[in-house]
């Protein structure tokens, strides 16, 4: 018979179970070295970080030198920030969003953070995932578009860190 081990969270355990298990000699408990630790929050701000910095250069020239920082600090705002991570589905959970990322980067094209009058939303999709297709990050992020607070309190950071000529 094949065995099927389930990793469970601590914010995940239900005692009922749990104990049922047990007496079922069906609960093992696994060393932390023995599987993956999930990636940090901040881990995942990197990761993000990281996947913008790919279209810096496309920048308006008021926000190029800080178009970074603008990232950041809307990474670590507490009103916008959790959007970054998915919430749903324990496999998931904490990972970052993506399509999210995505939706963010069209609003900030639309408002001339990204230079508009050289760039699409297509073509910024493109250099961030690295490839000449473009992928569901793009094509589903219509699931995760901001609300109409969501983009006031967005460009109030953007207007913020702005340098004015």
């Amino acid at each position: 018979m094949k065995q099927k081990n389930e990793l469970v969270l601590v914010e995940d355990f239900n005692i009922d179970t749990l104990w049922e298990a047990f007496l079922q000699k069906r609960l093992y408990v696994q060393t932390p070295s023995t599987f993956q630790v999930p990636s940090t929050h901040e881990e995942g701000i990197r990761a993000i970080l990281q996947y913008v910095s790919r279209i810096a250069h496309c920048a308006s020239p008021a926000y190029r030198p800080i178009i970074g920082t603008l990232w950041e600090q809307i990474l670590h705002s507490p009103e916008l920030g959790h959007l970054f991570f998915l919430s749903r589905y324990r496999h998931n959970r904490g990972k970052p969003n993506w399509y999210r990322v995505n939706a963010v980067m069209v609003v900030l094209l639309e408002h001339n953070i990204y230079r508009h009058e050289c760039y699409t939303a297509v073509q910024l999709h493109l250099l961030m995932e690295q490839s000449p297709r473009r992928n569901n990050h793009y094509t589903c992020m219509n699931r995760y578009l901001l609300e109409r607070h969501q983009v006031k309190l967005l460009l109030q950071y953007t207007e913020h860190l702005r340098i004015h000529p």
